[in-house]
């Protein structure tokens, strides 16, 4: 390399790395350490507690009987768990039956007196010496500490050395020239030298658009939320001219001595309380762009029950609940309006309890709407499109103008369906 440990940024990286991965591996290979010693002391514990639970009662019994090889025989039992170095049983003439290595000075010593009781009455029957040798239990713990913290070395050394090796070849070279430069104080070769002033400027650019931006959005806000409000207040208006138009009409055709001429002036009422009850529920729902018009076609029939148009036994409304566009609602009330009163006007003249049946089903892209009556039916020329009355007319228009269609059959008795696309015919004139 061209510079020493002493001055190559990389190399003392790398040796800042393998000092911290050192301290690393030691700290985590000591706290194993504890662990693992814990652990093998809890597990000598064990042992002992199985001891004392399986073996002692069976060698107090032995004692008791003057059984001297069952006696041997347990104490051997007692010897072969790992952490038993020795074991000594000594009855109560003073024998020792012993199992294990010799005893060493280092050895600790747990004794138990081993006692017989009939009756609820205790009787002595000999003394019980366990040895253990804390040298294998600290031996077991070093010895997987030392397996433990080499492993853990061996990974931490590579995985450094590659941290460094790399950190060295993508910017230790470059840190290293900086270095140089800047002490050679060659300015003229430091390609992009930090200005704090100018990164202060950038923030304060960067704050003032945040602001920009948030004031924007609250005054887009506002104004959306006055622009709601105008809306709302023009639907309100519009329903109450229609409300007023509807209500002259209805006046005017009670100045009419004329039976036909009446008809159509409370005809012509009719169609502008529809369109007043559509823009009712805009005003109500406070959704300007669609209406739901199951419950529209339902007020729409109870308003006709209240005028005297049709008795309610004699309608039945099967619809789906469906949102569809405001100028498409107004073409389906128009339509019901004028589909229920030429029902109860020319099928009710055949003699039988009139039946309406109302229905709308949702079709890609719109809506279709049926109107079925149990009457004598259409003309060959109405059904082929001749002929039309005012009211049919209309309701074509307005199919036609949202890219439907309206047909006329005999399916035992008249049925109308009109279908509306729910998309306005830019080329029709409406």
């Amino acid at each position: 390399m061209a510079f020493g440990w002493n001055r190559s940024l990389g190399l003392r990286f790398i040796l800042m790395t393998s000092l911290i991965i050192v301290g690393v591996g030691i700290f985590v290979s000591v706290l194993e350490g504890v662990l693992l010693y814990d652990q093998e002391r809890r597990r000598v514990d064990q042992e002992i507690f199985q001891v004392q639970q399986s073996h002692l009662p069976s060698l107090v019994s032995s004692l008791w009987l003057t059984d001297w090889i069952l006696v041997q025989q347990q104490a051997q039992a007692i010897e072969r768990f790992p952490s038993i170095s020795r074991v000594e049983v000594e009855n109560d003439q003073g024998e020792v039956f012993s199992a294990g290595a010799p005893v060493q000075p280092e050895f600790s010593v747990l004794s138990e007196e081993l006692t017989y009781f009939h009756r609820e009455q205790g009787f002595p029957v000999g003394m019980l010496r366990i040895y253990q040798d804390p040298g294998l239990v600290e031996g077991a713990v070093l010895g997987r500490v030392a397996v433990s913290l080499g492993g853990h070395m061996l990974i931490l050394l590579t995985t450094g050395l590659w941290i460094a090796l790399l950190f060295h070849h993508q910017v230790g070279k470059y840190l290293t020239r900086l270095a140089v430069l800047l002490k050679q104080d060659d300015r003229e070769h430091l390609e992009a030298p930090l200005d704090i002033r100018r990164r202060r400027a950038y923030d304060d650019e960067l704050g003032d658009l945040l602001r920009a931006i948030n004031l924007m959005r609250h005054n887009l806000s506002e104004d959306m939320h006055q622009r709601e409000l105008r809306i709302a207040e023009i639907h309100h208006r519009m329903k109450n001219d229609l409300s007023f138009i509807y209500s002259l009409l209805y006046l005017q055709s009670e100045q009419v001595d004329q039976p036909r001429a009446r008809e159509q002036i409370v005809e012509a009422g009719r169609r502008v309380g529809v369109i007043s009850q559509i823009y009712s529920r805009l005003y109500t729902e406070r959704n300007f762009l669609e209406v739901s018009v199951k419950p529209l076609v339902e007020q729409m029939v109870v308003d006709l029950v209240d005028l005297g148009v049709i008795s309610m036994n004699s309608v039945t409304v099967d619809m789906e609940d469906i949102r569809v566009p405001t100028k498409v609602s107004i073409g389906i009330g128009i339509a019901v309006n004028e589909l229920v009163t030429n029902a109860v006007k020319y099928a009710g003249m055949s003699g039988e309890e009139l039946r309406v049946q109302i229905a709308l089903r949702s079709s890609d892209p719109g809506v279709n709407l049926e109107v079925r009556d149990n009457g004598a039916g259409f003309s060959q020329d109405l059904i082929q499109g001749q002929g039309y009355d005012f009211g049919l007319r209309v309701i074509q228009s307005l199919s036609l103008q949202h890219s439907g269609e309206m047909t006329l059959s005999n399916e035992d008795g008249g049925v109308v369906r009109v279908g509306f696309g729910c998309i306005d015919r830019p080329d029709f004139p409406g």
